[in-house]
């Protein structure tokens, strides 16, 4: 059976798509038709490069390493302490989940909806986000955020 199309680059695949991949874990979104049913393991290897594209070109937060750097800290505690049987190290697991939610709790996130809403104010046109592709809106993102920075200075 022939795998169906799906998308290859940050390029071709929308940025609903994209928010809907991410919100719902439902990779048939990779799908240009999503009536058809495609191999999983496909699907989920051509979201990790455009993952890894979407890294390469625009990188990621220094709030967002810290996450991500939280989570491998714990991720090697549990296996530390899962190997050595040191429930001492439980403690460091707890401190270290503890910063984590304060992280993720102050990040002060905006839902996906409301930047679409305020990217299209901001640039004067309605943001469309099933005909944009994730690199269009993420170079938008990155207009408005230099305008707004450049602005407060």
């Amino acid at each position: 059976m022939k795998q169906p199309k799906h998308y290859t680059s940050i390029d071709d695949l929308p940025q609903y798509n994209w928010r809907m991949i991410s919100e719902k874990n439902d990779l048939s979104y990779m799908l240009v038709d999503r009536t058809k049913m495609g191999n999983k393991n496909i699907l989920a290897e051509a979201f990790d490069k455009i993952k890894d594209e979407y890294v390469d070109t625009f990188g990621i937060t220094e709030n967002y390493k810290k996450i991500l750097d939280l989570k491998k800290d714990i991720i090697c505690l549990q296996l530390e302490m899962a190997a050595t049987g040191d429930r001492f190290i439980e403690n460091h697991i707890d401190m270290a989940n503890m910063e984590l939610d304060n992280l993720l709790s102050t990040t002060g996130k905006m839902k996906p909806s409301e930047t679409t809403v305020r990217l299209s104010k901001h640039m004067g046109f309605q943001v469309n986000e099933r005909t944009i592709s994730v690199r269009e809106y993420a170079e938008m993102v990155d207009v408005m955020r230099n305008d707004l920075t450049s602005k407060a200075a």
